[in-house]
């Protein structure tokens, strides 16, 4: 495995797992898919060095297509993992979407449902255009659940990280199916975003 990114320990079912992205050496970057660690039982510190993670493998139950930044939530009762992929009938590196899935167990995604599609790139801070005659990227990513008071919902990653217009946007959940793309409203406007003063922050995406 190589270009290991983003893990996310959660507690799930009473132990200890660890959700992240990596890559196959022999074929780069396009190999990008989801795998879990199962750790120890919730009751135990994670980081002890007596604590030992194994590695379960393929996260089982998706498609077989570029996946990275794994994160996983509960609405309802229901628990959920939401990641960002290329179009599922895409094998280009130009666009990310944020797809979700219904949880049948912590390293299995409900196969009769498969995943959905919540979320594209549509506004101009999701999209960023490299110099010149260079090709435009739409982008939405690390995904994060918050709930606060009354608002539920998503905090995600839009543009292009390797510039000062990495930004975070909100998808917040209004209700209804989690699987439905009908359940979830975007924000116009980004939630934070570079200051063009230059005084901060600089390009403030991944909130997690």
């Amino acid at each position: 495995m190589s270009d290991v990114w983003a893990p996310e320990l959660h507690i799930v079912e009473d132990y200890w797992w660890v959700y992240f992205s990596a890559a196959i050496p022999e074929e780069g970057e396009r190999s990008h898919r989801l795998y879990v660690l199962r750790g120890p039982h919730s009751s135990s510190d994670p980081v002890e060095p007596t604590s030992k993670f194994v590695f379960e493998g393929l996260m089982r139950g998706l498609p077989d297509h570029w996946a990275i930044d794994p994160t996983v939530f509960q609405i309802n009762g229901e628990r959920y993992l939401m990641y960002s992929g290329w179009p599922l009938d895409e094998k280009e590196d130009l666009k990310q979407l944020l797809f979700i899935g219904k949880m049948l167990d912590p390293a299995t995604i409900d196969p009769s449902m498969g995943v959905q599609l919540v979320s594209s790139p549509e506004y101009p801070w999701e999209k960023y255009k490299d110099s010149g005659d260079g090709p435009w990227h739409e982008i939405i990513e690390g995904p994060q659940w918050l709930e606060m008071d009354t608002f539920k919902g998503i905090i995600y990653s839009a543009g292009a990280s390797w510039t000062s217009s990495y930004q975070l946007g909100i998808l917040q959940y209004i209700g209804g199916d989690p699987l439905a793309k009908s359940s979830w409203a975007k924000h116009k406007e980004p939630f934070l975003s570079n200051n063009p003063s230059g005084k901060g922050p600089y390009g403030p995406g991944h909130c997690s």
